[in-house]
């Protein structure tokens, strides 16, 4: 691998850039410097010392995806050899009314059959991407072996590569010993001499369960807490809804480690602190308009401009840019409790991705694809966090979804509006932490959806009926209070999990 740049050729490869993920030079660096870089010397140094534990522990996971092979072929054995059974009823029920029911029974058996051939589909896609695992995993180990790590890039792809491995089995739920999902019944609704009765009624139907095709991580969500899709959430005003002045628009509501709660907004050029009872404390003029806030753990505030590409940082009366993501317009904005990284959802006329950056304004990560390549946003615009998990949720107006995505960029599920899919525009999302469920704004039916971590729909929060007309802009704030912007008010609703 060439030492020297390809762009100034006698310069050397002394830096590497994160979020690009390629070597540059000295005279390149300046070209990056919104950008999180390292030095190479500094980046091997910590990579030679973290590699051997690394591939050590992908190592010893060659076993237990082997495992996990050999109990993807048993459940299979088991769910046709259970569908046998199933299939041998059906025939002893068909002999008695075959005239009239074979045209049905051939219809329930090959619908049996291709439950049974997607169970093995099933099985043999699993036990594909684990042998793929296996090979990336020996195939590591075979280089480190006989190769030294001096390659940076080929070092950090290394290091990833194990970390996401990693994560793989260690979220890896141990199954039962029954498969995963139910075997299909048939259910007899009506006596042998009941022949004139519908064919259905008469011969049975079959339940095929969906749970053979559920998301992998959807699944181990579920696992790991118990189901609790009867919670309804009951609530009540904690005090009269607070006005907004005609023309003033809300983009943005966030509360402050000193609990004032901060309300900005995307056509006027000041924002408002708020106690936690509504009442207002002061007024502070900006000089940009606000399309999205967050605030940092020292108390700073962080906007996204509206129609523009500007971060700007809001310290007392100073007023700086924090980050610029030009040629991209900036829209949600998320500052993390854990490490103060800055996730913010930007927008072109071609793509949407996310961006994350460094507490010190650097651009660290860009998200727009899946680990497995798949194209996770089109006009992503607001963000919340599982600061447990680290996943996020991302709304996206433009695929009408709510979109969670893991650490790793992996999509752990899309929400598509659960009773309300027809009519779903969803536009803010905030994470209740106190029992690790979402809300969602839906603009289009003037409703505040309710689902689990895992993506699975629970209540309606706020309904047609309780007047709340095109919510926008969310808070939950440390009552576990509601604040919802609507059409020229705030309402602030104390919400009761049930």
């Amino acid at each position: 691998m060439s030492t020297k740049c390809a762009f100034h050729t006698k310069e050397d490869l002394v830096w590497f850039c994160h979020p690009c993920e390629k070597l540059i030079c000295e005279k390149c660096r300046k070209e990056h410097s919104s950008h999180f870089v390292e030095e190479t010397d500094s980046l091997l140094k910590g990579l030679s010392s973290r590699l051997p534990s690394i591939i050590e522990q992908g190592v010893a996971m060659i076993q237990d995806f082997r495992r996990r092979l050999e109990l993807i072929d048993t459940q299979t054995d088991t769910v046709e050899q259970e569908l046998s059974k199933v299939k041998g009823q059906l025939e002893s029920r068909y002999s008695i009314i075959q005239a009239k029911l074979k045209a049905h029974h051939e219809i329930l058996c090959r619908d049996l059959d291709e439950f049974i051939e997607k169970a093995k589909d099933r099985g043999h896609h699993e036990k594909k991407i684990i042998l793929d695992k296996i090979n990336i995993l020996e195939n590591i180990r075979d280089q480190c072996l006989s190769e030294e790590t001096n390659d940076v890039l080929k070092a950090v792809q290394t290091e990833n590569a194990c970390k996401r491995l990693a994560e793989d089995v260690k979220g890896y739920a141990k199954p039962a010993n029954e498969p995963p999902f139910k075997v299909p019944e048939v259910k007899f609704n009506v006596t042998e001499d009941e022949i004139e009765k519908d064919v259905n009624a008469l011969y049975g139907s079959l339940s095929l369960d969906s749970g053979l095709y559920q998301n992998k991580e959807a699944s181990n969500l579920s696992k790991k807490k118990p189901s609790s899709t009867n919670v309804k959430v009951v609530t009540r005003p904690a005090f009269p809804a607070i006005p907004v002045r005609k023309g003033q628009k809300v983009s943005g509501i966030i509360q402050t480690s000193s609990n004032d709660v901060i309300v900005g907004y995307s056509t006027a050029k000041v924002i408002h602190y708020y106690d936690r009872n509504g009442k207002k404390q002061k007024t502070k003029e900006l000089s940009f308009y606000v399309q999205n806030m967050t605030s940092t753990s020292s108390g700073l505030i962080l906007a996204s401009e509206n129609k523009g590409s500007r971060i700007l940082k809001i310290d007392g009366d100073r007023t700086e840019v924090f980050f610029n993501a030009s040629p991209y317009t900036t829209h949600g904005i998320l500052c993390s409790n854990q490490d103060g990284t800055v996730s913010v959802c930007c927008q072109s006329d071609k793509e949407g991705l996310v961006y994350l950056i460094t507490s010190e304004g650097k651009l660290r990560t860009i998200i727009a694809q899946s680990y497995e390549g798949q194209t996770l946003f089109l006009k992503p615009h607001r963000i919340a966090e599982n600061p447990g998990s680290r996943a996020l949720f991302v709304t996206d107006p433009g695929l009408k979804t709510l979109t969670a995505i893991d650490k790793h960029h992996n999509c752990l599920f899309k929400y598509h509006g659960g009773p309300e899919s027809s009519n779903f525009i969803p536009i803010d999302v905030a994470f209740c932490h106190f029992n690790n469920t979402i809300l969602v704004s839906n603009w289009k039916c003037n409703s505040v959806h309710h689902i689990g971590e895992n993506g699975h729909f629970r209540s309606l929060v706020v309904c047609q009926k309780d007047n709340i007309l095109y919510p926008t802009v969310m808070l939950v704030d440390c009552l576990k209070q509601l604040w919802v912007s609507h059409k020229e008010k705030i309402t602030v609703l104390k919400c009761s999990f049930k």
